[in-house]
């Protein structure tokens, strides 16, 4: 029968045997017998600052990959400095508790325990302190850094398959099937509006295979994309579908390429539309943020969504800005919230 232990229990045991392996060595270099009463009250020390370590260093010193703001660094070794501050006092209490219970064991009265406590256990206390912290802090922040990597390589693979998968959406049979059905009964029909539809149709793929590995874009230039895609899908549609937007000074921001018109894009996949309940698509700023917002009509028979595009979005937008997008889907509306980047 195999044990399966998660990755925190595997830790714990981790800190258990360093504890025992560090205790054992540094019973041994003590004068102090048996060796066996002071390993066990150095591992019991040693175990009780690795685990507050392991507790308390997620509370303040929390990695963020986030751009470097003014102070950050001076706010980083105030939060240090308090953090080793707050596991000294905790550490030292915690060790007279267990001194104390070590001389009542060994039948020594509280007279001697204090002036051991005082005197030599003190700087016992500090030696192993500064030991386990010191052990302590190095695997941290070599496992946090071993993290970090790992999530930089995470994200890395992410955005090629966000890139790989804009461009599928975009230059998939399917459009090009729909857009060439609708450019056919154009040319027939109306030649000067079969000629604009070409050019909004070569727009539209110049514009993806110009920006696809592009970090950010104009704002602009986004809303102009979203404009000339929505343009198609209206030959089509007619009045079943509705696009207003409302940016204020799209000059001003940056946002990642192809990230409006994703959403538009899942708003006329996943909704109907008709002429009596059309389809109303809202694009408008609030504050540093753009706003996708649309009527909730569901399809009842809608292909299965594994959502790739809004989630891999999301991560690209935590990891360009350090903000999230924010999603909110009610009884009526569905909207998307993104951050501009300034």
């Amino acid at each position: 029968m195999s044990l399966h232990l998660s990755a925190r229990q595997k830790y714990h045991l981790r800190i258990i045997s360093g504890s025992a392996t560090l205790g054992l060595v540094l019973a041994l270099l003590q004068d102090e017998k048996p060796v066996a009463g002071i390993f066990l009250l150095i591992f019991f020390l040693l175990l009780v600052q690795f685990e507050l370590f392991l507790w308390m260093a997620p509370k303040f010193l929390a990695f963020k990959t986030v751009p470097v703001k003014k102070g950050i660094i001076k706010s980083t070794i105030y939060k240090l400095i308090l953090f080793y501050c707050c596991i000294l006092v905790i550490s030292l209490l915690v060790a007279f508790v267990g001194l104390s219970a070590y001389f009542l064991i060994k039948g020594d009265n509280m007279q001697s325990h204090l002036q051991y406590f005082i005197g030599q256990g003190f700087w016992n206390f500090l030696e192993y302190y500064t030991i386990s912290l010191s052990v302590s802090t190095i695997c941290y922040f070599y496992f946090q850094w071993k993290a970090s990597l790992e999530r930089e390589q995470r994200l890395e693979q992410e955005k090629l398959l966000f890139q790989f998968e804009t461009l599928k959406s975009q230059v998939n049979p399917h459009f090009l099937f729909n857009s060439l059905n609708t450019l056919s009964s154009l040319v027939s029909t109306d030649a000067g509006q079969a000629d604009q539809f070409i050019r909004k149709l070569s727009a539209i793929y110049h514009y993806v295979l110009e920006h696809r590995e592009t970090e950010c874009i104009g704002l602009a230039l986004e809303i102009d994309f979203v404009r000339d895609y929505f343009y198609l899908q209206q030959i089509r549609d007619g009045d079943k579908i509705a696009l207003s937007i409302e940016v204020a000074h799209p000059e001003r921001y940056k946002i990642l390429p192809i990230s409006i018109q994703l959403l538009v894009e899942n708003a006329l996949k996943h909704n109907l539309a008709t002429a009596g309940c059309p389809l109303k698509i809202a694009i408008y700023t609030e504050q540093d943020c753009i706003v996708v917002k649309n009527n909730l009509q569901r399809k009842t028979i809608l292909e299965k969504s594994k959502k790739i595009g809004l989630n891999n979005l999301r991560e690209r937008m935590n990891f360009s800005t350090g903000r999230a997008i924010k999603v909110v889907e009610t009884r009526d509306e569905f909207s998307v919230t993104i951050p501009l980047i300034t």
